[in-house]
């Protein structure tokens, strides 16, 4: 005796009407209920799983109220201040040569106090001097191949800080010359991290959005060179901005820039 039922005969007002022939016989419709409640029990177990597990969940973060509150915390939207209180610029999507122009504009107008937060915001582990004198910033800066995208140098005690930063925004670093471009930082007299040395004055930054497998392999080849993502990079810096006076053009700016990185 054939163990398969078959399904009989379909009804004018069913949907398998628009099937093909072979479907609308009845005689090769069939099914197998032994299957059939195998797989209702497992999926009543998998029901189960997936209910004890959203309970869990929910004993974690109870309401969506304390989601959004955890979020907040996290990006410190409490200071009146914060990139997200404002609409970024929604016509505009900057190239990273206009993005460093802008860092740029803003980072000189902004002097010592404000240049130091972005560069703390590259790297919090550095102990960054509490002022800069003479603080230059540069954007797209020729050097022996190539262009710096943004370079950041002051002094404090006679001692050269600063930065060097590749931005990128869906475009890896293959042809990147970031030997010349440490050399170029190095003859200004910042000193970076690298084996032997224990202290250090700057940084070798690629600001993008993901650290892909070129990346990675680039810089394996570029020790001192460190990769950052562009949200952990603002979210930072937005962190030490609650200190400095702000401006709606600047918010605007970097909120842009936080739109532009997603």
């Amino acid at each position: 005796m054939n163990k398969h039922r078959t399904l009989g005969a379909i009804g004018a007002d069913s949907p398998l009407t628009c099937c093909p022939p072979s479907l609308r016989d009845p005689a090769l419709r069939y099914y197998d209920e032994k299957a059939v409640l195998r797989w209702a029990f497992r999926l009543e177990g998998a029901a189960k799983r997936a209910m004890r597990h959203r309970a869990e969940l929910e004993d974690l973060v109870p309401s969506h109220a304390g989601q959004r509150a955890a979020i907040e915390r996290f990006h410190g939207l409490g200071a009146p201040a914060h990139c997200f209180h404002v609409e970024p610029i929604r016509w505009f999507r900057p190239t990273e040569p206009q993005v460093t122009f802008g860092l740029q504009r803003f980072l000189a107008k902004g002097g010592s106090e404000l240049t130091l937060s972005f560069l703390r915001a590259l790297d919090p582990t550095l102990s960054w001097p509490e002022h800069l004198d003479g603080v230059t910033v540069e954007a797209e800066v020729p050097c022996k191949r190539g262009r710096i995208d943004l370079l950041i140098s002051g002094k404090a005690a006679e001692v050269t800080w600063g930065a060097v930063v590749e931005a990128k925004f869906g475009h890896n670093i293959r042809q990147n010359p970031l030997p010349d471009y440490a050399q170029h930082a190095a003859k200004l007299g910042m000193q970076f991290r690298m084996p032997g040395r224990e202290t250090a004055t700057s940084v070798l930054i690629v600001l993008g959005q993901r650290n892909e497998a070129a990346t990675r392999a680039r810089l394996r080849r570029n020790r001192r060179w460190s990769f950052l993502n562009w949200h952990t990079f603002l979210r930072r810096w937005e962190s030490e901005l609650t200190r400095i006076l702000d401006d709606d053009d600047f918010r605007r700016f970097r909120r842009t820039i936080w739109e532009r990185a997603a």
